[in-house]
């Protein structure tokens, strides 16, 4: 299959949600690492930190452990998750399946060779989606305090 031709009928979400199907499930180690480095393009295009963090978080520098952001502004200390418990916890094979089964169907949670997380792009972008936000926020707040029903629409549509 020439995943390339394929998944160029896609675009946005869509696009993401077949490449990270595709690496997921394909027996075929080549391709799925190729779905991949696909779907990380999108995302990072996409500047989605979250779903970055979630596809790829369990190839990070700290062994699979993820650092949550929440608590962490109030001065609590940030939760750690073990990302490699908390996927086979979450996909457990039901007791009903048939021993068949399991061996035909691949489900990958991450990619074949995963690589560090790239944590100054995740930083860099994070920052850059929060002063895009404040700025819409802005504008929302602007439209709303002159009630003209156009700019305040326009502005909830952009955010």
């Amino acid at each position: 299959m020439d995943l390339e031709s394929y998944i160029s009928r896609y675009s946005g979400e869509t696009r993401l949600q077949r490449l990270l199907l595709i690496g997921q499930t394909t027996p075929d180690d080549a391709v799925a690492q190729q779905a991949f480095d696909l779907a990380e393009q999108q995302i990072r295009a996409d500047g989605n930190v979250k779903r970055y963090r979630e596809v790829f978080g369990g190839g990070s520098q700290d062994g699979g452990h993820t650092v949550s952001a929440a608590g962490s502004s109030s001065g609590e200390q940030p939760e750690v998750h073990n990302i490699e418990e908390e996927q086979q916890r979450q996909h457990q094979e039901p007791a009903h399946s048939s021993s068949a089964d399991r061996h035909h169907s691949v489900r990958r949670h991450g990619p074949p060779n995963p690589r560090p997380l790239d944590l100054e792009w995740m930083d860099a972008t994070e920052t850059s989606n929060h002063n895009a936000r404040q700025m819409l926020l802005g504008r929302l707040s602007t439209a709303q305090s002159h009630m003209h029903k156009e700019a305040i629409r326009t502005a909830y549509m952009a955010l």
